[in-house]
């Protein structure tokens, strides 16, 4: 029943959480006080990120009718979702290996451990549909 529900609305939950996490990534450098000096790193996952906001919904339509352009469109969003799932699994090592205080909530960790967890588990969705209609 979930995992019908997370098919369903994979494309949708990879939207939202790709868009709150780059309004909470340019929120934390904001508050930082440090300026936004964005590293090779940022720039690379901010602009996949970005790309898949604007590429896997096109993809998830299906409002192309050429067939090599669809294909186009399929084998991009396929390497988007690669880049991106790369970009969530190296975010939830982030976490993993940084050392919250003693004073932030339960809550707030789980949080941090549980959104890149479920951006991974919505992208390996997404990159499996794309594959099944790659085969067709």
């Amino acid at each position: 029943m979930k995992i019908k529900i997370l098919k369903k609305h994979s494309v949708l939950i990879y939207i939202l959480i790709s868009i709150f996490s780059i309004l909470y990534y340019f929120g934390l450098m904001g508050a930082s006080g440090h300026g936004f000096h964005l590293n090779s790193t940022d720039r690379i996952s901010l602009t996949l990120i970005t790309c898949g906001i604007i590429i896997l919904p096109i993809n998830k339509n299906n409002q192309i009718t050429n067939y090599y352009a669809k294909k186009f469109i399929s084998i991009l969003s396929l390497m988007v979702g690669i880049g991106t799932l790369s970009v969530g699994v190296m975010v939830l090592s982030f976490f993993i290996k940084f050392e919250f205080g003693s004073d932030i909530n339960l809550i707030v960790i789980a949080l941090h451990y549980l959104i890149p967890l479920l951006f991974i588990a919505v992208n390996g969705i997404i990159i499996r549909q794309i594959i099944k209609e790659l085969r067709s």
